[in-house]
């Protein structure tokens, strides 16, 4: 008979410690978790180091680009900045990772460029643009000074110069200037402006044009500078 009980108290004693054993308290599910691990795993989602992207727009000829627009993708989003009168841009806020982003350049009239770069903290990286189709200038007379367009596609923003070497010279300057239209084919206009020397000596004038879309082109006289030489080119 006392074995009998032994065995009993034996049988409900492993039976209460498995009852205590399934229904102990779980330590992931009802414990607190530190708040150092919280904030250590949101900081990891939500932290991240910002780099930014910086340089110049020009055309071929290094002149500065005005209302380019400058765009960073990454992580299905972008990050943009415009360049300035001197063609500059600042691109911030970029997400720092070891990995590449799509840099774009563009602007109405012009190719659009892209490149991959790595962003870091202070990366630089200069645009060059090209417009649509280019074109050619020929100067056809130089008194007066005329630009004509011998392209098949309209000269954006035309430039021009007068430039003097040579002699001594004791009054005067260089002459730049730009045109205030796009240039069709096959269409010329006469340069205005005022072209004053005073000085002695051999001396040697060129004459140059170009557009954002079309090379530069010179033509040269050479001369004796005799004291005074005063011309108005143009209307």
């Amino acid at each position: 008979m006392k074995d009998m009980w032994l065995k009993k108290g034996l049988v409900v004693t492993v039976i209460l410690l498995f009852v205590g054993v399934a229904f102990a308290p779980s330590i992931t599910a009802n414990m607190p978790i530190p708040d150092d691990v919280t904030s250590g795993t949101r900081a990891s989602n939500f932290t991240a180091d910002l780099g930014t992207l910086s340089g110049y727009v020009t055309n071929s000829v290094m002149n500065p680009i005005e209302g380019a627009r400058v765009r960073v993708y990454f992580h299905n989003t972008s990050r943009e900045n415009y360049s300035d009168a001197n063609g500059y841009f600042h691109v911030t806020d970029i997400p720092i990772c070891n990995c590449t982003k799509n840099a774009t350049c563009s602007k109405e009239g012009y190719n659009p460029v892209w490149v991959y770069l790595t962003i870091w903290e202070n990366t630089t990286y200069d645009f060059v643009l090209t417009p649509y189709n280019m074109t050619e200038l020929a100067i056809t007379s130089i008194s007066p000074f005329t630009i004509k367009n011998v392209g098949n596609a309209t000269a954006l923003n035309v430039r021009w110069s007068i430039i003097v070497k040579g002699g001594f010279i004791l009054l005067g300057r260089n002459s730049f200037g730009e045109l205030l239209q796009p240039l069709p084919p096959d269409q010329e206009i006469v340069v205005k402006s005022r072209f004053f020397l005073l000085g002695l000596g051999a001396i040697e004038i060129t004459y140059s044009a170009w557009a954002d879309n079309a090379p530069v082109v010179s033509a040269k006289i050479n001369g004796i500078l005799l004291l005074f030489f005063f011309r108005i080119i143009g209307k």
